[in-house]
């Protein structure tokens, strides 16, 4: 399934990672996108398939406000911002769970679709 409005990329990025799919989730970003993380910028989906492969093992992927969007006048470009829980399981048995406000930037392909350009989990925190 592919985003066909701006907020279905964060919609279906969790989907496909809860999934266990992430080829899909993978599928969501432009080729030359960009993944802001805590330890720096992940560019292409290669790297940023290192950074979101360990989302996998997450227990859950849930979103508490949004997602958002907000589109430009050209209706090509759009931000979209929310917030997000994980929620993972450690070796001793014990939970930890984060929380964060995301923003990003997604552009319309040439199909319709839409598309991460850039991706910042915890932009708005």
């Amino acid at each position: 399934m592919a985003a066909t409005k701006p907020e279905d990329c964060d919609v279906l990025l969790f989907r496909y990672l809860g999934e266990n799919d992430l080829e899909s989730a993978l599928s969501l970003f432009e080729n030359d996108a960009v993944f802001i993380h805590p330890d720096g910028v992940a560019h292409g989906r290669d790297a940023i398939r290192d950074q979101i492969s360990g989302m996998l093992t997450a227990d859950s992927l849930d979103w508490l406000e949004g997602p958002e969007a907000f589109v430009d006048a050209s209706g090509t470009l759009a931000f979209v911002r929310g917030k997000w829980s994980t929620t993972f399981t450690n070796s001793d048995g014990s939970q930890t769970i984060s929380t964060g406000r995301n923003i990003e930037v997604v552009r319309k392909q040439a199909d319709g679709t839409w598309k991460f350009v850039i991706d910042h989990g915890n932009a708005a925190d």
